[in-house]
Parts: structure tokens; sequence; C-alpha cells
């Protein structure tokens, strides 16, 4: 069985939605992830681990490139310090757009450059004094202090979409985070991850597959709006060169996103369209579902995301 958790969007406060961190907590959700985008997610992280006491909180993901890797490593090891045991590090090479045009940063080497921050930052984590001598990554005797900082059980999880980028996550990561992505592509997610483990002397099985699931429970005319929303964020999806591959990757026509698309990508129904939805991908190889809450325009968020809560609950285990 696999485990479920949230997305958190920054919609509201971090305040207000640490009362939808708790709420996940006690409704017995394995995690709580907030990405970065137009915000950072580690201070909104860092009050939710407050709020809560169990339940683990994930940047899904962080771009190294606007980072390095003592920066992430210190950020980490100051989270854990607030969930000891509870933090997962989502490190990814995000796009051109958002590393070379909004952080003025070159996108240089992605594969190395993904390779080299996970270990790197591991390292430091591990405590005592590194020095990293990578292609992209160099640093000198950087030491986190006090040494009560290290943090060696914190989980980094890797963002990966085509198959190269799954190895790196097979070959040196905890876990691949995945977004958009197809149902039945999951096997062949999974083969090709675990192929990376044990070419790394790792068993098959040691990278968990956790991946964003667009999630609304709605009927009638609000589930027609919002299928149709969807349809849109694919195609946009669609046109960025990386997406469009791993579509046709997955056995899908980008240039035509269909209903069956939709339905492969996202679950938008009645509770038990969800739930089922829930418990296919989890047959199909996904370890951790991270549903990722729908609504409408006019809707009132905190209940939306409540309501999903409370639907997916039922499904799944706990990490």
């Amino acid at each position: 069985m696999g485990a479920v958790g949230l997305k958190i969007q920054n919609h509201l406060s971090p305040y207000e939605n640490a009362e939808l961190a708790a709420h996940a907590e006690e409704h017995g959700l394995a995690s709580i992830w907030v990405s970065e985008f137009r915000w950072e997610p580690f201070v909104p992280l860092a009050v939710f681990a407050a709020a809560t006491e169990r339940i683990r909180v994930g940047s899904a993901i962080s771009p190294v490139y606007a980072r390095s890797a003592p920066v992430l490593a210190m950020t980490a090891a100051n989270l854990a310090q607030i969930a000891p045991g509870r933090v997962a590090l989502g490190l990814g090479t995000s796009t051109e757009e958002i590393v070379e045009e909004w952080h003025g940063r070159a996108r240089q080497r992605p594969l190395t450059a993904a390779r080299e921050y996970v270990e790197a930052v591991r390292q430091i984590l591990a405590g005592g004094e590194v020095t990293y001598a990578g292609e992209v990554v160099s640093f000198e005797r950087f030491v986190l202090e006090p040494a009560a900082l290290a943090a060696p059980d914190t989980e980094i999880h890797l963002a990966a979409l085509g198959e190269r980028m799954l190895a790196v996550a097979g070959a040196v990561a905890d876990g691949a985070l995945l977004n958009m992505t197809p149902f039945e592509h999951l096997p062949r997610i999974r083969e090709v991850v675990d192929a990376a483990s044990v070419a790394a002397g790792r068993p098959a099985g040691s990278v968990r597959l956790g991946g964003d699931l667009s999630i609304a429970v709605a009927e009638g005319a609000e589930r027609d709006r919002l299928r149709a929303a969807q349809r849109r964020s694919i195609e946009a999806y669609a046109q960025m060169g990386p997406y469009a591959r791993f579509f046709a990757e997955a056995g899908y026509d980008p240039a035509v996103i269909d209903d069956a698309m939709v339905d492969s990508i996202a679950l938008i129904g009645d509770a038990g369209y969800v739930r089922e939805g829930l418990q296919r991908a989890f047959d199909l190889g996904l370890d951790e579902a991270i549903a990722v809450p729908l609504w409408s325009e006019d809707a009132d968020v905190a209940a939306a995301t409540r309501a999903v809560v409370e639907e997916i609950a039922s499904v799944g285990a706990p990490a």
C-alpha cells in the first residue's frame, strides 16, 4: 500500500496553511510538501513543522542552481532542528526560464548538477568538514556548526522526468519526485529507477517514487470545469520541450490533450472515483501520492483542501 501526502499551495497565509498541515496530520497523511515557484518553501515548512508532530515535511522542489550546496544543507539542517527525522529535501534542476531568466544563473549540465548536489548536500548533513570538487559543485572545508546541526537521516529526493534523470535518482537519491505522470508509465519508471539503483550497488526498490497528483472531489458541472482547467494546464506543460518529450515517451501525443490523457494524470470526480484512482496508481508502482488539490476560482481554498484530505485519508498508509 502506498502513502498519501498533501502539497500545500501558496494561496493562504503560512498560519492558515499550518492549520491545513495539522489537519492532514490528524487524518493520518504521511507528508506535507511545498513547491518553489514565485515563492520559497522553507519558511512555510518551518511554520508547518512547528505546528505538527509526526508528519514529514518536504520541499518539492527547490531548484539547485538558486542556492549553493552548503546553503541547502544548512537550510535542511535548521529545519531538522524543528522536525527531527521528518525532513524530506526535494531538489531539482528546474527549467531554463526559472533558472536563467528569474535567477540569472546558468542551467549547466543538469544531470551532473543533480548528482553532485545530492552527493554534496548529503555529505555536509552527515557532519564533519567537507570539501567537494565536482564539475558543477565545488567548495572547500565547509562544516556545519555546531556539530549538533548534523542531520544524516534527512531524506533527499530528486525531481525527475526523463529516463536519464530518473537514472540519476536511482543511483544517488532517496526518492524520485514525479509530475504530470500518466499512470500507465509508472511501471517503466520503476524499471529505470531500479536498474540504476542496482548498477550503483543499491538494492532494487531503494528509491521511493513520489508523484504529484491533481485531485478534486467534484461532480456535475464543477467536475467538468475542473477537468477543462486541468486540460489547459497539461497543454501548457506540453509546450515545454522536456514535457513534450516525456509525454511522447509515455505514449501520448503532446499536441492532442484528450480526455484519456487528463484521466491518466489527474483524479477529478466523486469520492469513490478518487479513491479508486489512488489505488490504481499504487498498484502501478507509485509509492507516495502527493495530492495537489484543485478548486474553482470562487472556491473556499481551505475548505476545498480539507475536503481532499478527508477523502484521501482512508487510502494508503503512513510512510
